[in-house]
């Protein structure tokens, strides 16, 4: 076939080099960048003619010849044939009826489009006629956008049908060429441009996101919504911005800008802008076909006191400010930026070129083009178009598994309300305009959060008594395996009530519980809210320090422990130990009868404390959070409704009663005749006893955080299957959501803070979401709002922070009045006088009603389900002495493993890892005591001097030393091609890419360099998931299959290769250490055995393997010369390899032999000598280390190292090991019925010049099986050692001298 001349070779423009990013990105994924047009042409249609016309374009058009190819170092150039024919495919569909053709067109086009197009072959560009009756025809025009830009489709068109018209070009005018742009381009001051963004960006500390960080690099094909502003809104806007001097683009934009700053919570947005890239000044631009096009950021801070008029004409004025600077590629805008990631994940479109469809129905020869209908997308999650006309039109393509379309449809409403309210008062501040509708007000104030009731008037106590009297004898409790009646449970819990009214408990005063998991810990909870008083339950884990900081706090009237918990609780008056026998006696002596008013210090009502609850503070002081029986009773209320339970339920507690979830394990199971099973606290801390207890207990209900169902399902799953599971107290994991619906017979996501009184919002988990399940909607009597920082409602989809209101509020933090008014504030959606409470939690409103939980506003985080401040824990890090200063974190740097973290700055004196870590354990309980205590010289911080908590070191050493060099061949490569890429002396094998410095053009750059040097596959994609030199290393080595045959070893350029020959034990790994020795033009393969895998046919012989091999080596590198290298038993392949390719004709350059020998006897080891060999190649293996490992091994210590070494081999195993001595065995037996034939040349030997205590055989065995010279080199080493790193030095020295076009 006739190679394509090659008319010129073109750099890229800034978006081209985008584009070629995304398509190989992930080269099995959809690519969206296909610009494709179907013309529908009525009137007779000379398909020949339109067929000429169309290949017309590709001749007056050399850029639209274009493939695109990466060239050695990395670059990638566009390359230009001389001639290309334009795809074309005809198709009739007119024998079918109406119906059929359009399922049949609808089929043909979406096929085209999720065609690829393959960037390294021209044209990319193709045509299909589609005939649907004699006078009817669709052209469809498909373009890979990295050719084209929407403004030269018109243009196209107009060529195309005037060329079939005229039957040439004649009466078109002369192309002016693409060239020409690429050299204005060249001509740029990039420095002054470069500046210009430089301090258009400055100071921006945050990418805009709508969705997730990452999301914009995933290729999904985008689903599609079309709003029309009307024409009334759209006419009004016109004359505004003329009459304002502003552009009708500049008010979208602006107004696009205030509903992202909405969506966001942020006064500092930034967005993805198209401009269309033609400068004026190049003579006759507007009529040139290409890719004019480019990518630019859109950075607009929002001033709430500025007028929406000045907000406008500033961003107007910006964007001009800008205009001669748009050619910059956007990886360059990002590095000016300083964001790591990516900018922004929205892209905003107005097209300003007149659309085909819309040119009035021209005709041409009697066809006249009667529509036209446009396919284009973007990899962007959400991209915005705006099409002009009488009424505007908003198109919106979105990524469907980020947002759903009520969500999008939505946010298209927030812009024209924007817009309206522009239109209405342009005067009016930016921080007035609502852009919420009434319908969406509606929606997130009655619709979702319509869960108003009569509140309750009953306190627990009356409750518990009702359902005392309907099930008196049913079992409540279990205690020792033993049930307690309701009536027995009731009178223990009236008796105990009594005595504490004698000891001055009552409403208003808190009764302290110091008590271990037990049936008695009930008892007690019932009894202090009998008698009225509220409890205030410790955990006597925690630090005598924090326990009395707590009592000081809440000044119990009376003290409930045990004989064991009394040395735990601060001395003081009214100690009651509840298992001492004088206690037990007295207690006997009091009535079981309910309590009444009159027994009580005085009337129990609603607003009375139930319970308090010590939570985390951010001072280094835990609060009290007091909640009252009306809130209680109403949870109660909710749950029930929730999760109904009867008389056959159980319902297993596992959890502290100083965390608040207890209340539902505790309660309500009592208000509804079912049983509590109390799990202790060995229970709860040992998976195996927990389920144990599930077994035996015969638990229908059990409550837990994601922590313990985590390490509950790991190893029992079966034990819990069936159980209706609630979960909550952090975030759950979607990976843990899925393992529990496959067990559970349901599950139910709860939310809620501790101050709104346990759950407030909930969720049965739904089979069909996709990602981290959502916390819900409210419960009964609760209200939920999502708020901006002024207090405004927040559009569904858009992040802000969550605040509750309702029934379930707690009082407020017990003697901290300011704290209290800081939290719980004034509810502006809710009755008069109403309050809310401030969660610190960002949340937003997904498009089905539901909330989503999104993280922490401020840096109060939970760990285990426990609440805590990372400021309580930094307080406790400083109060020692050898910290000057220190901040703690929550990271996650292995999926599901989050870990409480603290960074210090040690005093002068230096820091006492040991003697910290006992001073925390004093101060804090054992969930708030960090991890690791990372010392550092000094805290990172931003350029603005904020806290830089993204550049916190991981907290294992090991894992992060920037300076720690390459370990392996492979890597050692990785390393150097990183640093070329990047333009660093060098780079560490943990150091991360993207935060060198890189970015997507130089990540396209780094996989085709890699590509060509190590001859892998591997993706852009891949490199974004392994960004470390480390982490790719093993990536590749996952994607290596270690058997082939053939094994490339290095792509190499366009030298002749190398074929390395396996040793005895039939791995070609040994030789990777020639990847880096060997000249770098020259791929470099090795041959393996047939066998490695344990199974299949062996070669009877020395010939039949070299035959194979041979005809592997041909299939290769057809026409030769041929370079051979075999070690040991690998010489004689080699050698008959050489003999039977000369047989044929071709010429062998190179036979090289490593200490290998035609006698049997000294080719190949025996018996404990053939263990050490399959060793040394093993050890040598896929990394080509410098270690030698200790010896003699056995099979099980050879596949334990290489386990260690996480290499391709690493999952060998035994029985791997097994297979490689199957194969060296048959290696041996074929060796010693082989005779060498004759080489005709000269023949390379390396001697292993140490052989023990016998006499090395010489190379010159050699000379009656070669026609000319033995050139013998000796090697100070081992046989073992020919492939370790010293040996090879000298072997590529000497083969690299006598391979080079200067040697002889």
């Amino acid at each position: 076939m006739k190679r394509a001349r090659i008319e010129d070779v073109l750099p890229l423009t800034a978006l081209q080099e985008g584009f070629l990013f995304h398509s190989l990105y992930d080269e099995d994924a959809c690519d969206v960048y296909h610009l494709q047009f179907a013309f529908d042409l009525r009137g007779g249609l000379d398909a020949e003619a339109m067929h000429r016309a169309a290949d017309g374009l590709l001749r007056r058009h050399a850029n639209l010849r274009a493939a695109f190819r990466q060239r050695r170092n990395g670059e990638t150039v566009q390359v230009v044939p001389g001639e290309v024919a334009m795809p074309w495919v005809e198709v009739d569909l007119s024998a079918l009826p109406p119906d059929r053709q359009e399922e049949e067109l609808a089929s043909i086009l979406a096929a085209d489009r999720a065609q690829r197009f393959d960037l390294r072959k021209a044209p990319l560009v193709r045509c299909q006629l589609i005939r649907l009756g004699a006078q009817a025809h669709r052209l469809v025009l498909t373009s890979h956008h990295i050719l084209l830009d929407g403004w030269s489709l018109p243009l196209m068109l107009r060529e195309l049908f005037t060329m079939y018209s005229d039957g040439g070009d004649h009466a078109l005018p002369a192309v002016r060429p693409y060239r020409d742009y690429l050299r204005w381009l060249g001509g740029q001051d990039r420095e002054r441009a470069l500046a210009a963004w430089r301090g258009h960006l400055a100071g921006l500390e945050e990418a805009t996101l709508l969705g997730p960080a990452g999301a914009g690099r995933e290729t999904v094909v985008p689903e599609e919504a079309v709003v029309e502003l009307g024409a009334e809104l759209t006419s009004g806007l016109t004359a505004a911005a003329r009459r304002y001097g502003l552009t009708l683009n500049t008010a979208v934009q602006g107004a696009w800008a205030l509903v992202l700053s909405r969506l966001t919570g942020r006064a500092d947005v930034v967005f993805g802008a198209t401009v269309s890239g033609r400068p004026a000044s190049l003579p006759g631009v507007e009529s040139m076909i290409g890719l004019f096009a480019n990518t630019v950021p859109v950075r607009l801070r929002i001033d709430p006191a500025e007028s929406l008029r000045g907000l406008l004409t500033r961003l107007q004025d910006e964007r001009s400010a800008l205009a001669d600077h748009e050619y910059l590629g956007l990886g360059e805008l990002q590095q000016l930026s300083g964001i790591r990631a990516e900018l922004f994940d929205s892209l905003y479109v107005f097209e300003n070129f007149p659309a085909p469809a819309e040119r009035g129905g021209p005709s041409f020869q009697g066809l006249t083009l009667a529509g036209a209908e446009g396919k284009a997308a973007a990899h962007y999650p959400l991209t915005l178009t705006v099409l002009p006309g009488a009424a505007l039109r908003l198109r919106l393509d979105y990524r469907a598994d980020l947002f759903s379309r009520a969500t999008v449809l939505g946010w298209a409403d927030c812009l024209r309300v924007a817009l309206e309210a522009l239109l209405a008062d342009p005067d009016a501040p930016t921080a007035s305009v609502d852009v919420l509708d009434e319908a969406q007000r509606r929606r997130l104030l009655v619709d979702w959060n319509g869960t108003a009731a009569a509140p309750a008037k009953q306190c627990l106590p009356e409750l518990f008594e009702a359902q005392v009297r309907r099930t008196p004898k049913a079992p409540a409790l279990w205690r020792d395996d033993a049930a307690v009646g309701y009536a027995e449970l009731n009178a223990e819990a009236n008796r105990l009530a009594r005595f504490l009214a004698v000891q001055g408990a009552g409403p208003e005063s808190v009764v302290a519980l110091a008590l271990p998991r037990s049936p008695e810990l009930l008892v007690a909870l019932l009894a202090v809210l009998k008698s009225g008083a509220a409890y205030l339950p410790l955990d006597l884990g925690h630090p005598r320090e924090r326990i009395e900081m707590i009592m000081a706090g809440a000044r119990p009237a009376v003290v409930l422990t045990t004989l064991d918990g009394l040395s735990r609780v601060p001395a003081g008056d009214n100690r009651w130990c509840l298992d001492g026998a004088d206690f037990r006696a007295a207690l006997a002596e009091y009535a079981a009868e309910d309590l009444s008013d009159g027994d009580r210090r005085a009337a129990l009502r609603p607003e009375h404390p139930a319970y308090v609850i010590y939570t985390s503070g951010s001072t280094g002081t835990p609060k009290g959070v007091v909640v009252p029986h009306r809130a209680l009773a109403n949870f109660l209320a909710a749950m029930a409704e929730l999760v109904p339970m009867s008389p056959a339920d159980r319902l297993l507690a596992v959890t502290t009663v100083a965390f608040d979830i207890h209340v539902l394990e505790l309660y309500l199971p009592l208000l509804a005749g079912a049983g509590v099973v109390v799990a202790d606290r060995d229970e709860v801390r040992d998976p195996a006893l927990l389920a144990a207890l599930l077994r035996r207990s015969r638990a229908t209900l059990m409550q837990a955080t994601p922590t313990l169902w985590q390490a509950l399902l790991s190893e029992h799953r079966e034990d819990a299957r069936d159980l209706r599971m609630l979960v909550g107290g952090e975030a759950l994991p979607a990976a843990l959501a899925e393992r529990m619906r496959e067990v559970a017979e349901e599950v139910t996501n709860l939310y809620g803070p501790t101050e709104t009184t346990v759950w407030s919002t909930a969720a049965e988990l739904d089979p069909s979401r996709v990602g981290a399940p959502a916390i819900g909607r409210p419960v009964l009597n609760t209200r939920a709002y999502v708020l901006d920082e002024r207090l405004r409602l927040a559009p569904p989809g858009a992040a802000g922070e969550l605040y509750l209101a309702g029934e379930g509020l707690a009082r407020g933090y017990l003697d901290r009045p300011a704290l209290t008014v800081g939290r719980f504030t004034a509810d502006p959606y809710g009755p008069p006088g109403s309050r809310m409470y401030r969660t610190g939690d960002l949340a937003r409103w997904g498009g089905d009603g539901r909330l989503e939980y999104l993280g922490r506003t401020d840096h109060q985080v939970k760990i285990r389900g426990f609440r805590l401040e990372l400021g309580e824990v930094e307080a406790a890090l400083t109060s020692y002495p050898g910290v000057v200063q220190a901040v703690a974190v929550v990271r996650e740097d292995r999926p599901g493993d989050r870990r409480l973290v603290g960074y210090a700055v040690p005093a002068p004196s230096g820091l006492d890892q040991a003697e910290l870590g006992a001073h925390l354990r004093r101060r804090l309980p054992e969930y708030m005591v960090p991890s690791a205590v990372v010392p550092l010289r000094a805290l990172p911080v931003t350029p603005n001097g904020k806290l830089d908590r993204g550049a916190l070191p991981a907290p294992d050493p090991v894992a992060r030393v920037t300076g720690r060099g390459p370990r392996t061949t492979r890597e050692e490569v990785l390393c150097a091609l990183f640093a070329e890429v990047l333009g660093l002396e060098h780079v560490g094998v943990d150091e991360d890419f993207f935060e060198l410095g890189g970015h997507s053009v130089l990540a396209t750059r780094l996989v085709t360099r890699v590509r060509a040097e190590l001859g892998t596959a591997i993706s852009i994609r891949g490199l974004f998931e392994a960004p470390t030199v480390a982490a790719l290393a093993r990536r590749l080595h996952r994607d290596d299959d270690p058997f082939e045959t053939l094994l490339r070893l290095r792509a190499g350029r366009r030298g002749t290769p190398y074929f390395l020959i396996h040793p005895v034990v039939g791995l070609g790994w040994c030789y990777t250490g020639f990847i880096t020795r060997l000249g770098a033009d020259s791929p470099v393969y090795a041959l393996q055995a047939a066998g490695l895998t344990g199974d299949g046919q062996l070669p009877r012989s020395v010939r039949e393997m070299a035959e194979d091999y041979a005809a592997r080596i041909r299939a290769a590198h057809p026409r030769g010369p041929y370079r051979l290298i075999g070690w040991s038993f690998g010489g004689l392949v080699a050698h008959e390899i050489a003999t039977l390719l000369q047989a044929e004709g071709a010429e062998v350059e190179l036979l090289a032999l490593l200490d290998s020998y035609p006698a049997a006897d000294g080719a190949v080891p025996s018996g404990a000598e053939l263990e050490q060999e399959i060793l040394a190649a093993l050890a040598a293996g896929p990394g080509g280390g410098p270690s030698q490992p200790p010896v003699p091994l056995t099979a099980a210590a050879v596949a334990e190292l290489l386990g260690r070494q996480e290499g391709p081999l690493a999952g060998l195993g035994v029985q791997g090991v097994e297979a490689l001595k199957r194969v060296a065995a048959n290696n041996t037996l074929i060796a010693r019925d082989f005779t060498p034939g004759s080489f005709r040349g000269d023949l390379l030997a390396f001697r292993a010049g140490r052989h023990g205590g016998e006499q090395p055989p010489s190379a010159k065995a050699w000379a009656a099986h070669a026609t000319g010279r033995i050139h013998e080199f000796d090697l100070d080493c081992t046989h073992q050692e020919m492939t370790a790193p010293a040996a090879l030095d000298v072997i590529a020295g000497v083969l690299n001298d006598r391979m080079s076009p200067t040697s002889g």
